[in-house]
């Protein structure tokens, strides 16, 4: 008898995670353009207002939207928990002031198919 796997469970084994590592670098690609920032600098530790803003973008993207922990979102920063708290904190109350910042922050959701998260 062959052991092979049924036509239903085959794409939530082989396709599950990698969906959501595509969007999730889809998103950071999408900023980097937005902000005409290289990745490289996104990902630094510098802290120039050009990469500081941006880099708070993501975080209020991946852990308030996407719903990722954001222990996982430090992590891929590089940063502490209370960092990507401080940062994603700080674009949703700048949201509440700023069209352009709310407009390019749902530009890059609506870019990636994230109508249901935009509020």
């Amino acid at each position: 008898m062959e052991n092979k796997l049924s036509y239903w469970a085959a794409p939530i084994v082989l396709y599950k995670k990698d969906v959501t590592r595509i969007k999730t670098d889809n998103i950071i690609e999408d900023v980097c353009k937005v902000y005409q920032i290289e990745l490289t600098d996104l990902m630094s530790s510098r802290r120039f207002r050009e990469l500081v803003e941006p880099r708070q973008v993501l975080f209020y993207i991946l852990h308030k939207k996407l719903k990722i922990k954001s222990t996982k979102v430090g992590k891929m920063f590089n940063k502490n928990h209370a960092t990507v708290l401080h940062g994603s904190n700080n674009i949703q109350n700048w949201m509440e002031n700023d069209k352009e910042l709310k407009e390019r922050v749902n530009g890059v959701m609506i870019r990636n198919d994230y109508f249901g998260l935009l509020k």
